[in-house]
């Protein structure tokens, strides 16, 4: 407050939930698994990084066919309508490859799967992707 050439601090007090500080202090409604991963020929994707584990688990991937790979939680954590999925292809496509699209699907409390294909023939394919991000948000 300013008043005749003064300033003067006016204290104020505030009042805050238990669920209130635990939101201002980040405390996240959600775990996360966060990875770089990258595929190339008839292999399985390899993680190239992994940024970021708060679920408690382990994962594994496989290729199950042409363009088709799951990420296997050791735990069933995926749970219908509580996992949201942030995917992108990385450094594929043009100019060292065909363009492809990249698409994603829970399947059960421990698969998820995700999907290249071909944009130029739009079959499913080995697309090959380098340095792409996965990362799933996992509610409870």
């Amino acid at each position: 407050m300013y008043t005749n050439n003064k300033i003067t601090m006016a204290l104020i007090t505030y009042n805050y939930s238990a669920e209130q500080i635990k939101k201002l202090a980040g405390d996240s409604p959600y775990t996360v698994i966060s990875q770089i991963i990258s595929q190339t020929g008839t292999s399985a994707p390899t993680v190239d990084a992994e940024l970021e584990n708060t679920t408690g688990t382990t994962f594994t991937w496989a290729r199950f066919g042409g363009g088709i790979y799951r990420i296997v939680a050791a735990d069933p954590i995926f749970a219908a309508f509580k996992v949201q999925v942030f995917l992108n292809q990385g450094n594929a496509g043009p100019p060292t490859g065909p363009p492809i699209f990249i698409s994603h699907g829970r399947l059960s409390d421990t698969l998820i799967e995700v999907n290249t294909w071909d944009a130029t023939t739009l079959n499913l394919a080995d697309t090959g992707f380098q340095w792409a991000t996965f990362e799933a948000h996992i509610y409870s």
